[in-house]
């Protein structure tokens, strides 16, 4: 992983030489790192491994200043165990933020894409909660209007920093059927609590079962003028 806090000043100019118009970091938020950072524990912050959020305003202040965008991996699906939300929604069925993840008995047989069970068991609720990737990484239930806005929330703040875009993983898994079918059924998700900043109305795709892992990139991913 490459830090953001570093003696070299960045970007360097041959960024900008190679015609690089656009970066792509990927998840650099708060994080146990149980899977390269994908399972974040805090929106708002930096992980540590890759400096404060003061050295984050720095290099996007850099970047701008060379014409070169920035854009961040926006994880949705899931949060980290650890994140704040969890820790609370897992303590009792009462608490405010229970109904912020998928916490219910197995209603299928899914397995989680880095292999056994879907669901695992809470002890403190008496309940399953849901995470299609790790054990430390569980599932928000988007169908709560409070997740979308808080959500929302934390696409505003971002792009309050002067973030460019976003690329977001595995964004048709937060839409979850119970049964096995495949369903090709595009929802749209409209968020009625908060000001979502791109003003747009986000697409959904459905479906079930199981699918490939994710492909991993590099920390810094860096596209080049007129290429995809």
């Amino acid at each position: 992983m490459t830090p953001f806090r570093s003696p070299i000043p960045f970007p360097s100019v041959y960024l900008s030489d190679l015609g690089i118009n656009a970066i792509w970091l990927s998840p650099c938020y708060k994080s146990p790192n149980h899977d390269n950072g994908y399972d974040i524990s805090d929106y708002r912050d930096i992980m540590d491994e890759f400096g404060t959020l003061a050295d984050w305003e720095r290099l996007i202040a850099e970047a701008h200043r060379r014409g070169i965008k920035l854009i961040m991996d926006l994880v949705a699906n899931h949060t980290s165990d650890e994140h704040y939300w969890f820790r609370e929604a897992r303590k009792s069925r009462d608490n405010p933020y229970h109904d912020y993840y998928w916490a219910e008995k197995p209603k299928n047989d899914w397995k989680a894409c880095f292999g056994g069970s879907a669901w695992e068991y809470n002890e403190p609720t008496g309940e399953y909660y849901l995470h299609s990737f790790a054990v430390q990484q569980p599932d928000l239930n988007w169908e709560n209007p409070r997740v979308r806005a808080e959500m929302c929330a934390v696409v505003d703040y971002w792009v309050g920093k002067g973030v460019d875009g976003f690329r977001c993983d595995v964004l048709d898994y937060i839409s979850k059927i119970s049964n096995r079918e495949k369903c090709s059924t595009v929802r749209t998700c409209t968020n009625t609590s908060a000001n979502c900043s791109t003003g747009k109305t986000r697409a959904i795709s459905s479906r079930s079962g199981n699918a490939s892992p994710r492909k991993r990139t590099s920390p810094i991913s860096a596209a080049r003028t007129g290429t995809s």
